[in-house]
C-alpha cells in the first residue's frame, strides 16, 4: 500500500510542477511475474501503456515492488526484498532506457558500509558483477535483481543521493569500465550472520 501511495503522491506533485503525469500500478505497467506471492520474480514487462502516455507528452509514474501473476485469480504479487530497484531496472529495460537511475540515502556505492566506517569512499564505476556480488554478500545499496537485469540489457545502472548533488555510482559493463576499475579490491562488506571462530590449541 505503500508504494501505491508513493507513486498517487509522486504523480500528483509532478501534476502541481506543471507537468503531466499518470500513476500506473505494476499491472497497470505491463509487469508479469510468476506466482511467487511475496518474493515473485518478473517473467515478462510489455510497455505498450507506458510508450502510449509518454506518447501523450506525460510521465508515467509506476508503483514499485509488484506486478501480476496472469496465471493465477490472486492477481496481484510483490516481489520481495529490493522490488523497487528491480521493478526500475525491468522498466528501464523494457523501455530501452539510456540509463536507469536509482535514489537512495548514499551518495552511490560504497567501499564498505558508511554506518560502520564513516569515512568509507564513494565509488565513481562499478561493474554489474561487482556490485551484484557485495549486494549478495551483505550491501543494502542496491538489490542483486537489479544489477543482473540492467547487465543483461547493457543499460548503466546509476545509484544516487536523494539528499546531494552528488554524481554517485555509474554500474557499468567490466569491459567498458576504466582500466583502474578492473584491478581493484571494490570494498569490504559484511552480513551480520556469520561468525568467524579460530581456536588455537597448543601442543
Amino acid at each position: 500500500c505503500g508504494e501505491i501511495i508513493s507513486a498517487a503522491v509522486m504523480a500528483a506533485t509532478l501534476q502541481s510542477m506543471g507537468h503531466p503525469a499518470v500513476a500506473l500500478m505494476g499491472g497497470q505497467a505491463g509487469i508479469i511475474t510468476d506466482g511467487v506471492f511475496g518474493n515473485a520474480r518478473i517473467v515478462s514487462v510489455n510497455p505498450d501503456v507506458m510508450l502510449e502516455i509518454i506518447s501523450r507528452g506525460e510521465i508515467p509514474v509506476v508503483t514499485g515492488f509488484q506486478g501480476v501473476d496472469s496465471t493465477s485469480a490472486a492477481g496481484l504479487t510483490t516481489l520481495g526484498r529490493g522490488g523497487s530497484d528491480t521493478t526500475a531496472a525491468a522498466l528501464g529495460a523494457a523501455l530501452n532506457a539510456s540509463a536507469v537511475e536509482i535514489y537512495t540515502d548514499v551518495d552511490g556505492v560504497k567501499t564498505a558500509d558508511p554506518d560502520m566506517v564513516p569515512g568509507a569512499r564513494t565509488l565513481d564505476y562499478c561493474t554489474y558483477e561487482e556490485v551484484a556480488e557485495i549486494a549478495h554478500q551483505g550491501a543494502k545499496v542496491v538489490h542483486p535483481r537489479a544489477a543482473e537485469i540492467a547487465m543483461d540489457h547493457g543499460i548503466p545502472l546509476w545509484v544516487k543521493s536523494t539528499f546531494t548533488e552528488h554524481p554517485g555510482t555509474c554500474i557499468i559493463a567490466q569491459d567498458l569500465a576504466p582500466g583502474h576499475v578492473r584491478h581493484r579490491i571494490t570494498g569490504v562488506t559484511h552480513t551480520g550472520k556469520v561468525a568467524f571462530i579460530r581456536l588455537e590449541i597448543p601442543n
